[in-house]
């Protein structure tokens, strides 16, 4: 079971990785020549990508900091 406790931490530490590098290359793309709309609509999935991320680190933090694996979880921002 350890095996697999490795991968669902892995896992949800690389997602939240990845979301936080298409969080900042979504932010470089705003930068260039758009419309309005679309300046909005990645900005607002930019926002959102970096929020998912906090909030999976702070899942890692804590199924890592668990040795029982009990998967109690705080929202990030109740800390």
């Amino acid at each position: 079971m350890q095996n697999h406790d490795n991968h669902i931490l892995r896992a949800v530490r690389t997602t939240s990785f990845n979301n936080e590098v298409a969080a900042e290359l979504l932010h470089e793309l705003h930068a260039c020549n758009v419309t309005e709309d679309q300046a909005r609509r990645i900005r607002c999935a930019a926002r959102q990508l970096m929020r998912d991320a906090q909030a999976l680190e702070c899942v890692w933090q804590e199924l890592n900091e668990e040795p029982a694996r009990s998967y109690r979880f705080r929202h990030p921002s109740s800390s």
